[in-house]
């Protein structure tokens, strides 16, 4: 609201004089060729003697720009705009350096009051109303790339950080577990001896004394077989000699009796 209001009362002093020069020219038509005549030669600048021309197009230029501004429409093309008509009025109407005594202390204070009027329609310009100006966005556009690549590098490190991290971390993981294989390995053949290998180098022990116990009864048997077949067989040898005596008594008796 401020700066609407410091704008209207600015557009006022602009629209005033640019309407004044339109309807009367020929006042500043004097101010105009004296402002030509100041700029040299190698400026581009219409020529003197269509000094009218230049007053109109002054005017005209005031009365827009002041009227944009008063509405507050497009205020900063309207104020560079009445900015740069200020120059050739100022230049051509106020040449207090020309005059002396009371006319030229009169021409410097219009001098000055232009001059302010120029700093403050250029503050105006510049005025983007709390919002980023165009110098701003693109020094923040170019600080935001550099940040950006910035970002992308320390980004693009990160992951490859992150993924020598995971390619360690499979490493360590398939190595755990050849370890735990291996000692799964170790245990389960451990377990294995202990249930096959003891008791079958038991069983073999256990084997051994039995043929050791087994050879020493067989010799003790065959003693005893031995003694009992030499008894048996002196026994039978006793027995057929009687035999054969009870026999041979018998035929005796028989031819005796023949």
């Amino acid at each position: 609201m401020i700066r609407h209001l410091a704008r209207a009362m600015m557009a006022g002093i602009f629209i005033y004089g640019g309407v004044d020069a339109l309807r009367n020219p020929a006042s500043k038509v004097q101010a105009a060729e004296d402002a030509a005549d100041a700029l040299p030669d190698d400026v581009p600048f219409p020529p003197a003697d269509d000094a009218e021309t230049m007053v109109l197009a002054n005017g005209a230029v005031q009365v827009v720009g002041g009227g944009l501004l008063l509405f507050n429409i497009l205020p900063r093309p309207a104020s560079l705009a009445l900015a740069g008509s200020l120059v050739p009025t100022t230049i051509g109407a106020h040449r207090f350096w020309e005059a002396e005594g009371a006319e030229r202390q009169s021409q410097l204070l219009h001098f000055l009051k232009n001059a302010a009027m120029f700093g403050g329609l250029v503050i105006t310009a510049m005025d983007t109303q709390g919002k980023p100006g165009v110098g701003w966005r693109a020094g923040h556009l170019v600080d935001h790339a550099g940040h950006e690549a910035e970002w992308r590098v320390r980004e693009a490190e990160l992951l490859s950080q992150l993924a020598r991290a995971r390619a360690q971390g499979k490493a360590d993981v398939a190595r755990a577990k050849a370890h735990t294989k291996a000692a799964e390995t170790r245990a389960a053949v451990s377990d294995i001896n202990a249930r096959t290998v003891a008791p079958a180098r038991q069983a073999v022990k256990d084997t051994k004394r039995s043929v050791r116990a087994l050879k020493a009864t067989g010799r003790t048997t065959g003693k005893v077989v031995g003694r009992t077949l030499t008894g048996v067989a002196g026994a039978a040898g006793t027995g057929a000699t009687m035999a054969a005596r009870g026999v041979k008594s018998a035929v005796n008796s028989v031819r005796s009796d023949g």
